[in-house]
C-alpha cells in the first residue's frame, strides 16, 4: 500500500487545504489551556526491515495521559547521527499514557533501516 500526502505551497510556505484552515484569523482564537509546568524530551531508537507501518510503545520521561506530545522520526547512520536518507518516513498517530507513548509510524524502505523517534513532552 502506498501512502501519498498532498500539500500545496504559496509564497509563505506550505498551505493547508481550505477544509483544515480555521474560520477565524489567529488573533481572534481564544486561549484554551493553562500554564506550561514542565517540558521534557527523549529519543528512542529502532531498527526495522521492510516497508510498512508499525505501532511501538516507548517509556518516555515526564509524560502523562494529559501531556501534549510531539514526535518526529529520522533516519540515523551507524554512529547514531541523524541523516536525510532515501527512505520515506512518517508519524501517523501519537497516544500519551502515564510514563509511556504509543506511536503509529511508517517506513517506506525495504532494506534494514535505523531510525530514531524524537519526543517533546509539554505538561
Amino acid at each position: 500500500m502506498s501512502h501519498v500526502l498532498q500539500a500545496t505551497r504559496d509564497e509563505r510556505g506550505p498551505a493547508a487545504p481550505e477544509k483544515y484552515k480555521h474560520s477565524e484569523p489567529a488573533e481572534t482564537l481564544e486561549r484554551i489551556g493553562g500554564n506550561v509546568t514542565s517540558i521534557f524530551w527523549d529519543m528512542k531508537g529502532w531498527t526495522c526491515s521492510g516497508q510498512g507501518s508499525r505501532v511501538t510503545t516507548d517509556d518516555v520521561n515526564g509524560v502523562r495521559t494529559d501531556s501534549q506530545v510531539s514526535v518526529s522520526i529520522t533516519e540515523v547512520d551507524a554512529n547514531g547521527t541523524p541523516i536525510v536518507g532515501l527512505a520515506g518516513l512518517a508519524v501517523y498517530n501519537v497516544a500519551p499514557q502515564d510514563g509511556k507513548v504509543t506511536v503509529h509510524w511508517w517506513v517506506g524502505w525495504d532494506p534494514e533501516l535505523h531510525i530514531r523517534l524524537n519526543y517533546i513532552v509539554v505538561n
